[in-house]
């Protein structure tokens, strides 16, 4: 297990200069809050038992997958890397895409960036109009779901950070089970903030090492902290 963490922090490298913030536009009186976390580490679980305590989710990897079904969104990359990132029936090909952003190599990087470059803004616009309509709604909490928020600056729009600490070799049994190699694992961590400069920047730490009970007893004391204000997000 100690091999996996020396791995882990060996292949993290920090790669906000590989990026761009991408702005976002998010309604006022309503509070916030960043789920930090490395990959496999849980964030949707802790973003379940938040919007079971009344919370609205904005949660980016559903609209990813909405936009990978576009037409326009398959003609640019189509464009782009040629008829090989499609399936047999003409739709993209997400397994062949992640090979080709997550390659260890410059053009990995590049077909990574201009991939980010594409869907991030559009990511931004449909997360900043759900946003309104929850607010119309009457919701005053939301939790931000995103997998790279730190890395686009949308952390910096929330009053509460939470950081979900999970051991690297339990991630890893969690990804396990979508099909991905130790050596795709790796790839994909390190194209993120390594998890300890994500841990630094949170407010407050969940132990996701144990069972569900565990995250649902964590998430409702911060809820309670919350509501009775007497949490002051820095």
């Amino acid at each position: 297990m100690s091999q996996i963490r020396h791995e882990m922090s060996n292949c993290a490298n920090d790669v906000a200069a590989a990026r761009s913030q991408i702005p976002i536009n998010l309604p006022g009186g309503v509070f916030y809050i960043g789920l930090l976390g490395g990959i496999g580490a849980g964030k949707s679980t802790v973003a379940e038992e938040f919007a079971r305590l009344g919370a609205a989710v904005l949660a980016a990897d559903p609209l990813v997958g909405q936009l990978l079904e576009t037409d326009e969104i398959r003609t640019i990359l189509e464009q782009k890397w040629g008829s090989c990132i499609l399936d047999k029936e003409g739709k993209l090909d997400k397994s062949q895409i992640a090979r080709l952003i997550f390659a260890s190599s410059a053009a990995g990087v590049e077909a990574r960036r201009f991939l980010e470059e594409l869907l991030h803004p559009r990511v931004a616009q449909l997360l900043s109009d759900e946003a309104y309509r929850l607010a119309s709604e009457g919701h005053r909490v939301m939790v931000l779901d995103v997998p790279l928020l730190a890395e686009v600056g949308w952390h910096q729009k929330c009053h509460l950070l939470v950081y979900v600490e999970t051991p690297p070799e339990v991630c890893w049994s969690r990804v396990q089970g979508r099909g991905w190699t130790w050596s795709e694992f790796l790839r994909r961590q390190t194209a993120q903030l390594p998890p300890e400069f994500k841990r630094q920047l949170a407010h407050v730490v969940i132990d996701n090492s144990g069972r569900r009970e565990g995250i649902r007893d964590q998430v409702a004391s911060i809820w309670r902290t919350l509501i009775d204000g007497a949490t002051t997000p820095r």
